[in-house]
C-alpha cells in the first residue's frame, strides 16, 4: 500500500523483497513392492529402515522372493532419508462394518485390524449410542433433554398506532429475532404472525405491523412453533447447565417434537440457543420439541478379551471428538468412508459387531498383482508430489517398466531407477534397454545392470538382489555431499558384496552407450562400484542421469517460488522482482558449482521483456519467462594423449 504524504517530512515505509526460491528435496524416493506386513495399498512415510520394518517387517525367506525389504535397507544404508513405500497385497485383515440403523443401513466406517490374517480375528466393537446434553439435564433435575424455549404472556393494552408494539405483563421471555403469535382478544381465531424487533421491560416491538388484530387489550403474545427454514433454536437452560460446555460447534443434534424427528449439525452456541447448519426443513409442535445432542461411545475388544473404550464421540467432522481421529487403538483402527450424509440418524446403530472376514496374503499373487496392476500402484503415487525417485525392486518385465517410465514423463518431476532382468547377459540387456525409451525421450529413466550380491538375515546367506534400492539411496548420497548436478557414478554400493555377473571393460562398452549402467567390480575395490549415469534418451542432450535431474530441480524449484506471484500485475515492476528471485536462485546454483562458467553470466541467462510479452500476451493473462542454463556435464571419458617429446619450452607450453 502506497504512503499518502500530507505534510513536509520524513515518512518511513516498509518492505520486503521477494522471497528467495528454495530449492526443493531431490532425494525422497517411492518403493512398491511385496512385505511381510502392514497397509496394502496406501503410501506411508518411513524415514529409517527401523520404521520401515516396525511397520511392513523385515526380509522373508520364502519361494516368493520379497525384494523390497532388502531395497529399502539398501537405500537406507546407502544414504537415503526419506521414502514412501507402498505394499501391495492380496491378503486383508478382519473387519467390522458400521452402518446406520435404518433399513438398507448406509455404511459409515470400517473397523480394520492392524494384524492382518487370522491374527486379527476375533474381537469386536461394541455402539452405544449416548447424549452429552442429555446427561447434563438429567444431572441438573431437568428431565432427559433441553426443551424448546416458550414462552407466553397476556397483553395489557390495545395495539399502538403504529401497530408495531404491544405493551404486556411479562417482557422477560422474549428476545430479539423470536418468531411469535399474537392472538385477538376479541376473536382468538384472529392471529398474527410475527418477529420481535426489540424488547424492552413490559414491551414488546415487531419488525412488521399487526395486520388483522381488532384488540390486543387482553390478548396473548406467545413463541411461534418452529418452522421450516428456521435454523436458530432457542433452549430452556437451567443455571446449572452450560450450553456452550456440553454442545461445541459442530455437534450433531436431534431435534423432535414426537411426531417430527430430523438431525442438524451445530454451527454457533449461545447460552440459551444453537444455530444450525441447515435450516429446518419439518413443523415442530413448540409445546413438545426437544433438543439432544447425537454422541457415541465405541468400546472395542481385541482378541485376547482386553478392551478400550472411547466416549463422547461424534460422527461429525467439525466435532472436536469426531471418531475419524479421535479413535487410536493398538489392535485396530477405524476407517471413515468419505463423503457420507445419512438422511436419519448419523451414529452407526448400537450394538455389537465382531471383527471377523481376515483373508491371508499370498505372495506369489500379490508379486503378480505388483506386475499386472501397476499403473494402478502408480497412481497412488501421483499426488505425493515430494517424490523424485521411484523404484519397484525387481520388477524387470518390459511392458510394467515402461509403465513407470511414463508415470514419471507424465508427472515431469521424477525420474526412475529400473533393473535389468535377472540373468540377463549382454543382448538380453541391450533388448531390455532398447525398449525404455519414454515417448518424451527425455531421461526420466535409468536402467541398471547386473544384480548384486546381499546378506539376506532371513536366509543367513548371501542372496542376488535387484540394485535398484541401493542405486536410489546412492542418488540421495551424492545429493547431500555433493548436489544433484554430480552424477551419481563411481560410487560403492553399501551392503553388496559382489554382482552376479562380473564386466569386463569390453563388456561394458557393449551395453553403456546404448544407456545401461553397470554395476562392477573393479581392480583394488572389492566392494561393487555403480560405473555409469546414462538415462534410457536416446536424445543426447538427456542422457546424464545428472543432467534429468538438475533439470527437474531446477524445474520444480521456480515453479513453488514463484507461486506467490500468480495474480499480482503484470507489469514491468512484477517482471523485475521475478528476474532478481529467478536471478538470485540460478547465482547460488551456479556457485554450488552445478552450472558452468567462469561467472555466473556465463553459466545462465533470465529473460523477461516486452518481446516475450507483448500487449496481446498479456491480456490473456500471460507472463513468459525465458530461461537458459549451461550446466556441467560429467567426465564420463578421460582421454590422456601420451608421446615420446623432445623437450623445449614452446612443445611444452603448446
Amino acid at each position: 500500500m502506497a504512503i499518502q504524504v500530507s505534510y513536509p517530512g520524513v515518512y518511513i515505509d516498509e518492505y520486503e523483497p521477494a522471497a528467495p526460491i528454495e530449492g526443493v528435496s531431490t532425494s525422497i524416493a517411492a518403493f512398491i513392492g511385496i512385505a511381510e506386513r502392514g497397509p496394502i495399498g496406501e503410501p506411508r512415510l518411513v524415514t529409517s529402515l527401523d520404521a520401515f520394518t516396525a511397520l511392513f517387517g523385515g526380509p522373508v525367506a520364502a519361494a516368493t522372493p520379497y525384494f523390497m525389504p532388502l531395497a529399502v535397507e539398501g537405500f537406507f544404508r546407502n544414504g537415503g532419508t526419506t521414502a514412501f513405500v507402498l505394499r501391495v497385497g492380496t491378503g486383508s485383515p478382519a473387519k467390522a462394518e458400521l452402518s446406520t440403523a435404518g433399513a438398507p443401513g448406509t455404511l459409515l466406517a470400517r473397523l480394520h485390524a492392524v494384524e492382518e490374517g487370522p491374527a486379527g480375528e476375533g474381537g469386536s466393537v461394541t455402539v452405544t449410542h449416548t447424549s452429552a446434553l442429555a446427561d447434563a439435564f438429567t444431572a441438573a433435575g431437568a428431565g432427559t433433554a433441553a426443551k424448546a424455549h416458550r414462552a407466553s404472556t397476556t397483553v395489557k393494552a390495545k395495539i399502538d398506532a403504529t401497530r408495531r408494539q404491544v405493551q404486556v405483563n411479562d417482557s422477560s421471555g422474549f428476545q430479539p429475532g423470536d418468531a411469535v403469535v399474537l392472538t385477538d382478544a376479541a376473536d382468538p381465531t384472529k392471529t398474527a404472525s410475527l418477529t420481535v424487533a426489540s424488547v424492552t421491560p413490559g414491551i414488546v416491538r415487531f419488525t412488521s405491523s399487526a395486520a388483522g388484530i381488532v384488540d390486543f387489550n387482553g390478548g396473548s403474545l406467545t413463541t411461534a412453533d418452529l418452522q421450516p427454514g428456521t435454523t436458530v433454536v432457542r433452549l430452556t437452560v437451567p443455571p446449572a447447565v452450560s450450553l456452550r460446555a456440553q454442545v461445541p460447534g459442530g455437534s450433531v443434534v436431534m431435534i423432535t417434537d414426537g411426531t417430527d424427528t430430523e438431525w442438524g449439525t451445530v454451527t454457533e452456541v449461545r447460552a440459551d440457543g444453537i444455530t444450525l447448519a441447515q435450516p429446518l426443513t419439518k413443523s415442530y409442535d413448540i409445546t413438545q420439541t426437544t433438543v439432544a445432542t447425537a454422541e457415541l461411545t465405541l468400546d472395542i475388544a481385541d482378541p485376547g478379551g482386553t478392551t478400550r473404550s472411547y466416549p463422547g464421540l461424534s460422527t461429525s467432522r467439525l466435532h472436536q471428538a469426531w471418531w475419524g481421529s479421535a479413535v487410536e487403538n493398538p489392535y485396530a483402527r477405524l476407517t471413515v468412508i468419505p463423503d457420507v450424509f445419512p438422511t436419519g440418524d448419523p451414529r452407526p446403530a448400537a450394538g455389537t459387531t465382531s471383527v471377523t472376514g481376515a483373508v491371508l496374503d499370498q505372495p506369489a499373487a500379490s508379486w503378480t498383482k505388483v506386475r499386472t496392476d501397476i499403473t494402478a500402484h502408480l497412481a497412488l503415487l501421483a499426488p505425493i508430489d515430494e517424490i523424485s525417485i521411484v523404484t519397484v525392486p525387481g520388477l524387470t518385465d518390459i511392458p510394467a517398466q515402461q509403465a513407470v517410465v511414463e508415470h514419471c514423463e507424465l508427472l515431469f518431476d521424477r525420474v526412475a531407477v529400473l533393473d535389468a532382468a535377472k540373468g540377463s547377459d549382454l543382448i538380453t540387456v541391450k533388448t531390455q534397454r532398447a525398449a525404455l525409451t519414454g515417448t518424451l525421450d527425455k531421461g526420466f529413466a535409468a536402467l541398471y545392470y547386473p544384480w548384486i550380491s546381499v546378506f539376506d538375515p532371513s536366509r543367513k546367506d548371501q542372496v542376488l538382489q535387484p540394485p535398484s534400492g541401493h542405486i536410489a539411496g546412492i542418488y540421495a548420497q551424492t545429493d547431500a555431499r555433493r548436489g544433484v548436478h554430480k552424477a551419481p557414478a563411481n560410487v560403492g554400493v553399501a551392503g553388496a558384496s559382489g554382482v552376479e555377473r562380473r564386466l569386463t571393460d569390453t563388456d561394458q562398452g557393449v551395453i553403456n552407450l546404448d544407456g545401461t549402467n553397470a554395476i562392477r567390480v573393479l581392480p583394488g575395490r572389492g566392494q561393487p562400484v555403480v560405473w555409469g549415469a546414462r538415462t534410457t534418451a536416446g536424445n543426447r542432450n538427456w542422457q546424464y542421469v545428472n543432467i534429468r535431474r538438475l533439470f527437474l530441480y531446477l524445474e520444480e524449484s521456480i515453479q513453488e517460488g514463484l507461486r506467490g506471484s500468480v495474480f499480482e500485475p503484470n507489469d514491468t515492476g512484477l517482471w523485475e522482482r521475478v528476474k532478481r528471485t529467478v536471478t538470485e536462485f540460478l547465482t547460488r546454483t551456479w556457485r554450488d558449482g552445478a552450472l558452468f562458467g567462469e561467472t555466473a553470466k556465463d553459466a545462465f541467462f533470465v529473460r523477461i521483456d516486452d518481446v516475450l510479452n507483448p500487449p496481446a500476451t498479456r491480456k490473456l493473462g500471460r507472463l513468459y519467462i525465458e530461461i537458459g542454463v549451461q550446466p556441467v556435464y560429467p567426465a564420463e571419458f578421460i582421454i590422456v594423449r601420451i608421446g615420446i617429446w623432445d623437450g623445449g619450452a614452446e612443445a611444452a607450453e603448446s
